[in-house]
């Protein structure tokens, strides 16, 4: 879990996986699916966290109900769960469901909110610890952006209930919040000292240059259906079903909900709304620094106001006046009549909606559709009434699960996950060819040629150079570039395309594997063949350490210099011997983090001393025979494991002392 050797020639795995891998929903499923069904094994993860995500907020809008303690009729109960399942299918879902460690934050933010509001309500705050410190070790990034959320809707919730003592609530829902943060600090505390070396932290403070990142009417468009599913460029995925906008503008209506709180969620939700558009605001959710691509990756914060919203008003139905509604429905209007000045979806955007598989709907259909879907609404809300005059909520539920499922088919494919035959083509070759190539050469780093997949040595298992992520020192992709010139590097990614002999010699890639047919690359021989692919050595490969002059300013191998001998290359470790036969410098071609520990015969060097040559481990010996061990622990862990165990305790004795409290309250009652 600390150390992977099959990227970038080794990274820091612990980082990567803070960010991406930290949901225990994943674990369960990635301990029963095969490695050769990984695909399925994300598609069912998907399935599950937006289950989890509808269930959550089902359970969310309950709580939050004002007629929650009453028995619900299955009218009442209809409208929440289809309103519960058009939040788990929003706009922001159906483009980033890729993104399968952004759901658990979602599926989280109703339990967050419910927690918060039960602490300013003067209940425990047991619900309210364990769900903030659960988002922040699931997935620290969203879970910031939720954090930013729940001090907003804090703010809106306190004043607009009314409530009293904000300095007292303030000081123990600080008191709180610490006690989950330091729950989660086995995850958040190495992951701040190593995104401080990252190429996205070096970013901070580079705005973009305009105001506004689309215009209003490509922005309000994302409200509606014919909104464009946002992949990786382009206006923030909003939508939230046309029934949240009519039943927001009916709230705005509603005598029955005191001024102040219609005043306090209105204002939190124009101002979500506007920070989705407006760079700054938008700059500061991300914490000042401009995303690289996936813009406004906390606009699902959004579609939970809209729907909350919308379900309190429904919970006020009986009292709903026919030119409420009528002025609801023209102002949804309203917002179709600023739609059409946005125009044609632009092709740049379209482009890669189309390549990934979106069904590629007209624009102008879609809108009309939506007309469609507002009619229908106006007609259940002015006709669909019983003899008493409530609501049939039941049609309305209808119409909102018929909403649901119409725009999840439209937008479903723009999202779409890649497929098992392009995950790990030749999946089955290429591990015999990675078999044969370890058998006569162990510890061997290799490199795939013509794989489609983003970073192949993590799909098909073997140790290479090519590395994808974000959280990746940029020290690290500065001296992959430097040493393997003639490949592709972007801010966050290098991607091996071209072999040669030097670097071979200097980064010890031993093998080349070929899925596209025989390869035409000087210096190598055919080894073995297994259909159309090809396995290929080197034949100037270095090994992975090695003896270097005192004082070299160059890298250079030569096979007459000292071979470090590997004994064990695995997980975080390495290890291995070396006869220097002259004083010089210990040259192992792995990038050096801070977390990397050398002994020598036993005795610990400074960590200092342990990175003397470009990015690289490598310390001075003085001529003999060298024992040497490697070892990787993530900066920050072991203080982050001590002060997770120490916000445990915290939270457990916390939750213990309210369960005692409300305990004796019981008793003292007559």
């Amino acid at each position: 879990i600390f150390y992977s050797f099959n990227a970038g020639l080794g990274t820091d795995f612990y980082a990567l996986s803070t960010y991406q891998n930290m949901s225990p929903i994943t674990w369960v499923f990635l301990a029963v699916f095969p490695q050769d069904r990984i695909v399925l094994c994300a598609i069912c993860i998907i399935l599950c966290k937006i289950g989890l995500i509808s269930a959550t907020m089902y359970w969310y809008l309950k709580f939050a109900s004002a007629c929650s303690r009453e028995n619900l009729s299955w009218q009442d109960k209809a409208p929440k769960l289809a309103l519960a399942c058009m939040f788990a299918l929003c706009g922001y879902v159906l483009a980033y469901y890729t993104n399968v460690m952004w759901l658990d934050s979602i599926a989280l933010t109703p339990l967050c909110v419910a927690g918060l509001r039960k602490v300013v309500d003067g209940k425990s705050g047991s619900l309210y610890m364990v769900s903030v410190g659960l988002l922040l070790f699931t997935n620290y990034y969203i879970g910031a952006m939720v954090c930013i959320f729940l001090a907003l809707y804090y703010l809106t919730y306190f004043f607009g209930e009314g409530k009293r003592g904000f300095a007292k609530t303030t000081l123990r829902l600080a008191g709180f919040t610490s006690v989950a943060v330091l729950m989660a600090m086995v995850v958040m505390l190495p992951t701040l000292f190593n995104l401080q070396n990252t190429a996205d932290f070096k970013s901070v403070g580079a705005q973009a240059a305009t105001l506004l990142h689309v215009g209003i009417p490509e922005h309000v468009r994302q409200l509606l259906p014919g909104g464009y599913i946002t992949l990786i460029e382009g206006p923030p995925n909003l939508y939230a079903g046309i029934v949240c906008l009519i039943l927001l503008v009916l709230f705005a209506l509603q005598r029955g909900i005191s001024a102040r709180k219609r005043l306090a969620r209105i204002v939190l939700i124009i101002f979500v709304f506007v920070s989705t558009n407006v760079t700054p605001l938008d700059f500061a959710w991300h914490f000042f620094h401009l995303p690289n691509g996936f813009p406004a990756r906390y606009s699902f914060v959004l579609a939970f106001l809209l729907v909350e919203t919308a379900t309190e008003t429904l919970d006020c139905a009986s009292s709903f006046r026919a030119k409420d509604v009528a002025i609801a429905l023209g102002g949804v209007a309203c917002l179709y009549l600023v739609a059409l000045f946005a125009g044609e979806v632009p092709d740049a955007y379209m482009t890669s909606a189309l390549e990934s598989g979106s069904l590629g709907v007209d624009t102008r259909f879609l809108l009309v559709a939506g007309v469609v879907l507002l009619v229908l609404y106006g007609f259940i809300l002015l006709a669909m009434h019983d003899s008493t005059g409530r609501l049939r909520k039941g049609f309305l539920a209808a119409a909102i699960a018929f909403e649901v499922a119409f725009v999840t088919y439209w937008g479903i494919g723009a999202g779409s996950i890649v497929k098992d035959n392009d995950y790990a083509a030749y999946g089955e070759e290429v591990s015999q060819l990675i078999a044969a190539a370890e058998q006569r050469s162990p510890h061997c780093r290799m490199e795939l040629i013509g794989s489609s997949n983003a970073i192949p040595p993590y799909a098909y298992g073997y140790q290479g150079a090519t590395l994808f992520a974000s959280s990746v020192p940029k020290s690290a992709y500065d001296t992959l570039a430097e040493y393997l010139p003639g490949n592709r590097r972007t801010l966050n990614r290098f991607e091996f395309t071209t072999p040669n002999p030097r670097q071979d010699s200097l980064l010890n890639i031993h093998y080349y594997i070929s899925i596209d047919g025989p390869l035409d690359v000087p210096d190598t021989a055919e080894v073995a063949r297994i259909g159309t692919c090809y396995l290929y050595e080197s034949t100037y490969v270095g090994a992975l350490g090695f003896m270097l002059p005192a004082g070299s300013a160059e890298v250079a191998y030569s096979p007459g210099v000292a071979e470090l001998n590997i004994d064990e290359m695995l997980g975080n470790k390495l290890s291995g011997t070396v006869d220097a036969r002259e004083p010089g410098t210990l040259f192992v071609s792995v990038p050096y983090s801070d977390g990397w520990r050398v002994q020598v015969d036993g005795s610990a060097l400074d960590p200092a001393a342990c990175q003397q040559i470009d990015g690289f481990v490598s310390f001075d010996l003085d001529a003999g025979s060298y024992r040497v061990d490697m070892v990787f622990v993530p900066t920050g862990f072991y203080p982050g494991l001590a002060l997770s165990a120490i916000g445990l305790l915290l939270g457990a004795a916390l939750a213990i002392r309210g369960n005692r409290i409300r305990v004796d309250r019981r008793a003292l009652r007559p």
